[in-house]
């Protein structure tokens, strides 16, 4: 509306306009909110200047008050229970600051605060600097979380999304004449914005490691459509007394080199994000993961578990919404798996919240920062249903082909591809009854031959098919654990060398106990596995051809070791097992000129590392973790340092880790310059474990750990608190003059460097027997022959 004083009918008033945007998602959690602003009373005239500026999200609240500075001091933040009176909160200790109770109560609306590197935490304010020091807050976040982004010594302040685009070019207004009283038109701008990001993910094979992939069962392929919807929002903005202008904004999402920062170059995700009707990924949402760990949200009475992953700024998506959605299959590093049930695909454009059985370590190994997600595609092609009729499956004999099998299927679409023979193997999952899983590897030769007919070829006999592939039974695409179904347990035969030939490289082949025939992955040259033998005590670097050809046969290419390296670890009736690096596969540790320093850092002393830019990653983000053994990767001065990871890779340039070492051992092995890299080899054959002038001792069990005995010896080379935890594998040990041996079950190895902790059978052992076989200054040596 227009208002003119008296005396000057065409000279308008201003009035003061005043704008608040919020939106809510269907939990009603507070997605985007904005606070109020207004604009200054402009001086009158006759006609505008220019155009007025058009911005796409409202000015930036500050909750934090003006005269509170909140300086983390060198506390660490702590969690306070809640009881009949209040909730759950947390604190932080700050360096004193003008003091304020503000704003009090509890379930105060949540206001987004920034730490270290931008990280961002959101909270609902209790006390802002409660008697100057104390700022108390609810949030949703583990304590581990807001340790690591309310860093010691950080100053937190509001969180500032980056600057939003304007648009700028105004056109020329005539200004020949003056504006009528009431205008006879009213022109609009108008501002298209279309998504451009998509996420499409169609991968063909899953990682060739030993086949595990931290998932359950897959969902039937009618889950995973075939097309997703693209909305176009187009937003109209109106002004009087202008010309109509038109404008086409694209948006475009970047990320600088520090995962925590955002910046929008484009326009902001709009207020009606894109749902995905059909279950999946948005086409509009990328999920790029940033250097943050996924964390564990517990639930409460109106919400179940669900698990937080934040990823690069992409378009904000609050959809599905709610708990027990359809479930989705996500690959992430190196192909694996994960099934998940989406709350919120990028809830405030940087969270990623889903409901899922797996743990949240097999989470956030699949899940790398850095890594980015994608919907996993079945192998079974879309709208194929194999699912069986009444008929047994039956055998045809090739005529000078290749065998296959025929199991008719109840009609579907037709596919007759591959339409070929040798295709990739794909597993399916049959008829799964009590006893287990039923599954069977099979390659393709027709999906849906003229609707009704699945023809493949399998390495399985007839019964074992039918007995899998039941009448009326779904078949479809496993994607778990497969080491459920498989076991690499080596049969009572040496290993043996293949010479290799004109069609392939040399290989070896070791005989298993018969198990689920698995000619996965093929070929030659595929990703490099770590396989232990031998108790664990070693670990040989494999290529694998087939895991278990006919049941039983496990071949592998092994360059780098010779037919009696391989057969000493991978000795007869064996339990083989894959074993995963520690370090993440895209985190370098190449020191630089710096040397490594000592944190006191309270109750968690640590040290600090310098390392070359790579990429971030602040996994592990807690202490005490599970031990790691770190070599310095250098032929000339080979050392050992065992390590528990505290942040791999922290901002890209910092390596954080426990350890019993002293700094000066640490900076002399981890010198600059140096190449850290896991240690894969045999542990023992690096240690000396004799005994000294002391007794071993019996320490009874508590409430946190079982009973154990501890047998001091001389000081070794490396401080070894591997394995760790109770209820190792067993290990027989041989003590006095070669004369006696002791099966233990090693806790540590060389704890502190000076003493050995193990389990023992109070059926077979007691502290008289191990004293009299472990006697002082013995070495103790691994009995390569067990049992």
């Amino acid at each position: 509306e227009l208002f003119g004083a008296p005396t000057r009918p065409t000279i308008p008033d201003y009035a003061d306009v005043i704008a608040y945007v919020s939106f809510r998602d269907d939990d009603d959690n507070n997605m985007d909110d904005h606070s109020c602003d207004s604009t200054y009373s402009p001086s009158g005239s006759f006609l505008p200047t220019s155009i007025p500026t058009v911005t796409h999200q409202p000015s930036i609240y500050f909750a934090i008050p003006e005269d509170v500075v909140l300086q983390r001091d060198e506390n660490l933040c702590t969690f306070e229970a809640g009881n009949p009176s209040r909730p759950d909160r947390f604190r932080c200790t700050i360096h004193p600051t003008t003091k304020t109770g503000l704003p009090g109560g509890y379930g105060n609306d949540p206001v987004l605060i920034a730490g270290v590197d931008n990280c961002v935490i959101e909270i609902r304010p209790i006390h802002w600097a409660y008697n100057q020091e104390g700022f108390y807050f609810e949030s949703t976040e583990d304590l581990t979380s807001i340790n690591a982004c309310f860093e010691i010594g950080t100053v937190l302040t509001d969180h500032k999304p980056g600057p939003s685009p304007m648009i700028s070019n105004q056109p020329t207004v005539d200004r020949s004449t003056f504006p009528s009283p009431v205008p006879s038109f009213v022109p609009s701008i108008t501002s298209s914005v279309m998504p451009s990001i998509t996420s499409s993910s169609t991968p063909s094979i899953i990682s060739s490691a030993i086949p595990s992939a931290a998932t359950n069962l897959p969902v039937a392929p009618s889950a995973f459509p075939s097309s997703l919807i693209s909305p176009t929002i187009t937003p109209s903005i109106t002004f009087s007394i202008t010309p109509s202008i038109s404008r086409s904004v694209v948006p475009t999402v970047t990320s600088s080199s520090n995962p925590s920062s955002e910046m929008i170059t484009s326009n902001p995700p709009s207020a009606s994000p894109t749902k995905n009707t059909n279950g999946g990924i948005p086409s509009d949402v990328l999920l790029q993961r940033n250097g943050n760990p996924c964390v564990l949200q517990p639930g409460n009475n109106s919400s179940p578990d669900r698990i937080k992953c934040t990823i690069e700024p992409t378009a904000n998506n609050p959809f599905p919404g709610g708990y027990d959605n359809s479930p989705v299959l996500i690959t992430g590093h190196k192909d694996c798996i994960i099934k998940i049930q989406p709350v919120h695909w990028a809830h405030n454009r940087i969270g990623f919240y889903f409901q899922s059985t797996e743990s949240i370590e097999s989470i956030n190994a699949c899940f790398l920062p850095g890594v980015l997600l994608e919907e996993f595609v079945t192998s079974i092609p879309v709208d194929v249903q194999l699912q069986r009729n009444d008929d047994l499956c039956t055998f045809e004999r090739g005529n000078g082909a290749y065998d296959r099998f025929k199991c008719t299927i109840k009609p579907t679409i037709k596919y007759n591809l591959p339409g070929s023979s040798g295709n990739n193997p794909v597993i399916l999952s049959g008829n799964n009854d009590n006893d287990g899983l039923c599954l069977i590897e099979i390659q393709p030769v027709h999906w849906a031959y003229n609707q009704g007919g699945f023809y493949f070829e399998s390495a399985e006999s007839l019964t074992r098919i039918n007995d899998c592939f039941t009448p009326q039974t779904h078949l479809i695409e496993f994607t778990g654990k497969i080491l459920n179904e498989v076991v690499l347990q080596r049969d009572n035969n040496p290993c043996s060398f293949e010479r290799g030939t004109s069609s392939r490289p040399d290989r070896f082949k070791c005989t298993i106990e018969p198990t689920m025939s698995l000619k996965s992955p093929r070929g030659y040259g595929n990703d490099s596995v770590y396989i232990s033998g031998m108790m664990d005590l070693c670990v040989i670097e494999i290529q694998p051809i087939h895991w278990a050809y006919n049941k039983r046969g496990f071949y592998f290419e092994a360059p780098s070791e010779n037919l009696m390296s391989i057969n000493a670890c991978f000795a007869p009736n064996t339990r083989l097992e894959e074993v995963k690096p520690r370090i993440p596969s895209n985190v370098e540790l190449r020191r630089n000129k710096r040397p490594c320093i000592f944190e006191a850092n309270g109750s968690n002393p640590r040290f600090k590392c310098p390392i070359r830019a790579t990429t971030n990653n602040k996994l592990p983000a807690n202490y005490g973790n599970n031990p790691v053994i770190l070599s310095d990767n250098d032929d000339d001065s080979f050392c050992l340092i065992e390590i528990q990871p505290v942040h791999w890779s922290y901002n890209q340039k910092h390596f954080y880790f426990q350890s019993a070492e002293s700094l000066t051992s640490i900076n002399s092995c981890f010198a600059p310059k140096t190449h850290l890299t896991e240690f894969m080899g045999n542990l023992l054959n690096y240690i000396v474990l004799q005994r000294d002038d002391n007794p071993c001792i019996f320490e009874p069990g508590s409430s946190s750990r079982p009973d154990r005995f501890k047998c001091p010896i001389e000081p070794t080379t490396i401080a070894l608190k591997s394995p760790g935890g109770y209820g190792n594998d067993p290990v027989k040990l041989i003590g006095k003059d070669g004369l006696c041996s002791i099966v233990i079950q090693p806790v540590h190895w060389a704890y502190n460097k000076q003493d050995l902790y193990f389990e023992a059978s109070s059926d077979n052992y007691d502290l008289a027997s191990i004293n009299a076989c472990f006697t002082p200054n013995t070495v103790l040596s691994v009995d390569l022959i067990q049992f």
